[in-house]
């Protein structure tokens, strides 16, 4: 006999404090929401661009088509890889956008790699990278074809809550997209206006291309680090060219800095629509904190590699928190070995994190996996390591230069690895009365008074109202005495909340509170205590945001308020350094190429076109820590490898010349302001003082800043009639 079952009526839904039923909020379709959402970041856009609208949206426009001849590829083959997990994401937000978001960065990983092997066969040149998006596009092809016709747009259809914070979302946007179309080494001072992208992040994608392969190089040791997402900018960089022609790598700083900035928005895209049981205003509320933090937007505006980070590592963590799956277990290896591909540090504020989520529900098979794929994955990059480190008793180092005191040091000598390892490790750089510099290791003490400077008392988290106040230009309390109180961030005001609210919320918020704890607790203990490579915390911290801000009504407001509000601020980001979004003239150029200092020629661009082949440069600092933007050949080394010149003037000076000339050298350019940063940082060579290179005027080196109205740097010219001078014998 069939037992009847006797169902309830479902209860409404009332306010605690009036008893009344809770409205039906007003919704909108998805398609017009977006639509919206897109005019409206426009608007900021020209808000805070004033007058150089024009010349954003033209960069923008410019710069995309290359940047989508490797985005659309990558998903379109990343969608058929992702076919297996497509039944075990309907706990997202948006299934679809979530698979999409992670078949781009499964197929970005596959093109990384790609590129990788053919550089390491000598396939860089004739326009062979090409082939990879076009193999991409052809392998995922029909898998997508077959979705496309499966697919009736329903979820275009679909009517959602119009959250009025996705407005304040927008800002940030906004703010990244016109901070693109600045050339690198225009904007933030607290990043040395993109050094790192200058020396290596797109000048190795250069060099790779001019030597036809990706094999390291000795004279800039980053190029041994593991470039996951610097293969991706090589590829696109060989795209630019195919496009502007040989020649035309300044073109590839916009397409670089444009790829990392979707890179960085699908990050947040990522975060809000994790698989996790939370409504849609969670998912609004971690999507506006990740990218209404300055330092994502400082980061993401540059050719950096974190936005590659972040999207991998909020991916990783998302599916962790799912129950377990092979295929999901496989899938969480490839992400965290493509993460660790882009950046070493995603190992410890990673890798670690996921590590913790698996053992804490004792998943150790789920562990074995995830770790044997994500070496898997590393492995092509320890392998070129130990390739390029072998010698006489050393099998290669596969981390160099990480640990290069234990696993080997490869063509260092014990001096340089002990540079590495103190400019790489926390210390506290102390001057003693007779000059002398020493470096003292920091202990938990200072290790903890860090953590606070580099997140509490740092703007670039969230600005306080000492940085209100500047941006306001209100001297008197900007350069006034400044209280402890006014530089914390107005975000952290809600992190006791919020962790309060958390806490409370679900088993889900524990997880992600053991996620931030562990990645606290990396970077205090494994890495040099930068405030950015803090920036993957942002991932479990938006979402304890989000469930946090669904707890109670009115805490919800509190919460809310201070998200848009951090996330309004960022619309003054700009002001400092470029006077936008207050009404005058930018301090530096949009859209355009410009050498540094703006005021002087560059070196060998300052002579004749004609000539320019020609010569060869010998670059000392670099000039302002970069060879990126000097056209002809070049000579530079990193500050931690060994300068090939300085080691031929310890012979002796007149060995030294002629070495430069046995080498073709024309022209030597010296930055001293960068070398004199450089040797109270990380110890350029101390051989390198204005009374050395006086000293070999009488051999020829000859001033030369005002032949050819240099200045800013100082440029020596090689005396044509001494250019035989053969090199005296040992």
């Amino acid at each position: 006999m069939p037992v009847k079952v006797l169902t309830m009526p479902p209860i409404p839904n009332y306010r605690r404090d009036t008893g009344e039923p809770i409205r039906t909020p007003w919704r909108l379709p998805r398609w017009l929401g977006g639509t919206l959402l897109a005019v409206t970041t426009l608007a900021l856009m020209a808000l805070i661009a004033g007058p150089y609208t024009p010349a954003v949206l033209g960069t923008l426009a410019a710069y995309l088509t290359f940047v989508l001849c490797v985005l659309l590829p990558a998903g379109v083959l990343g969608w058929a890889a992702t076919a297996p997990l497509a039944a075990s994401l309907d706990r997202c937000g948006w299934p679809v956008g979530y698979r999409l978001i992670l078949a781009v960065a499964l197929g970005l990983g596959f093109l990384s790699l790609g590129m990788l092997l053919l550089g390491s066969a000598g396939l860089l040149h004739h326009g062979i990278p090409l082939a990879l998006p076009i193999l991409a596009a052809a392998l995922g092809f029909f898998p997508v074809l077959e979705s496309l016709r499966r697919s009736d747009g329903a979820w275009l259809r679909q009517r959602v809550v119009p959250y009025p914070l996705l407005l304040a979302a927008c800002v940030p946007v906004a703010l990244l997209l016109v901070a693109v179309t600045f050339p690198v080494g225009a904007l933030w001072n607290s990043e040395g206006r993109g050094y790192d992208v200058m020396l290596y992040h797109l000048q190795l994608p250069r060099e790779y291309l001019l030597v036809n392969s990706t094999a390291p190089l000795q004279h800039n040791v980053y190029s041994f680090l593991p470039a996951n997402m610097e293969m991706l900018y090589t590829l696109l960089l060989a795209l630019v060219q195919a496009g502007f022609g040989p020649g035309a790598h300044l073109h590839g700083i916009y397409a670089g800095q444009l790829l990392h900035a979707c890179l960085t928005i699908l990050a947040a895209a990522a975060v809000a629509l994790a698989p996790l049981r939370c409504g849609a205003l969670a998912r609004v509320v971690a999507f506006t904190l990740v990218l209404g933090i300055p330092w994502t937007l400082v980061v993401g505006s540059l050719a950096y590699n974190d936005g590659a980070v972040l999207l991998y590592g909020a991916l990783a963590i998302g599916l962790a928190l799912l129950p377990f799956s092979g295929r999901q277990m496989i899938t969480i290896g490839v992400l965290l070995g493509l993460a660790v591909g882009c950046k070493m540090t995603a190992g410890v504020m990673l890798a670690l994190p996921v590590a913790g989520l698996l053992a804490l529900h004792r998943r150790w098979r789920g562990l074995l996996v995830v770790g044997a794929v994500a070496v898997v994955l590393y492995l092509p990059w320890a392998a070129r390591a130990m390739v390029y480190t072998q010698g006489p008793g050393q099998v290669g180092n596969p981390l160099f230069p990480i640990a290069a005191n234990v696993l080997g040091r490869g063509h260092w000598s014990p001096e340089q690895v002990e540079r590495w390892n103190r400019g790489h490790s926390p210390q506290q750089r102390i001057v003693q009365a007779d000059g002398t510099v020493v470096h003292v290791p920091l202990g938990l003490g200072g290790r903890l008074a860090a953590l606070v400077h580099e997140t509490l008392l740092d703007p670039q988290w969230s600005p306080g109202l000492w940085r209100l106040a500047r941006w306001a230009q209100d001297h008197d309390m900007a350069e006034a005495p400044v209280p402890l109180w006014t530089r914390i961030g107005l975000l952290w005001l809600a992190v006791p909340l919020v962790l309060l609210l958390a806490a409370t919320r679900s088993l889900a918020a524990w997880q992600l509170l053991l996620v931030l704890a562990l990645q606290v607790a990396g970077w205090l203990f494994c890495t040099h205590l930068q405030a950015r490579f803090l920036l993957p915390a942002i991932i479990p911290m938006a979402l304890l945001f989000g469930l946090a801000a669904e707890r109670f009504i009115i805490p919800r407001a509190v919460i809310v308020g201070i998200v848009a509000l951090q996330a309004a601020l960022c619309a003054f980001l700009l002001l400092p350094e470029t006077r936008l979004f207050a009404g005058g003239p930018p301090g530096l150029r949009i859209g355009q190429f410009y050498f540094f200092p703006a005021e002087w020629s560059t070196i060998p661009g300052a002579f004749p076109e004609s000539t320019v082949e020609h010569l060869k440069t010998y670059l000392i600092g670099p000039p302002m820590g970069t060879p990126l933007y000097l056209e002809g050949r070049l000579g530079y080394n990193s500050v931690w490898d060994t300068n090939a010149w300085a080691e031929q003037l310890r012979c002796s000076p007149a060995h030294g010349m002629a070495w430069l000339r046995q080498q073709g050298y024309n022209f030597v350019v010296i930055d001293w302001n960068e070398v004199t940063r450089l040797r109270s940082t990380y110890g350029f060579d101390p051989l390198f003082t204005p009374d050395l290179v006086h000293s070999l005027i009488p051999l020829g080196l000859q001033p030369a800043n005002r032949t050819y109205a240099i200045r800013g740097v100082d440029c020596y010219e090689l005396l044509p009639e001494l250019i035989n001078t053969k090199a005296p014998s040992h």
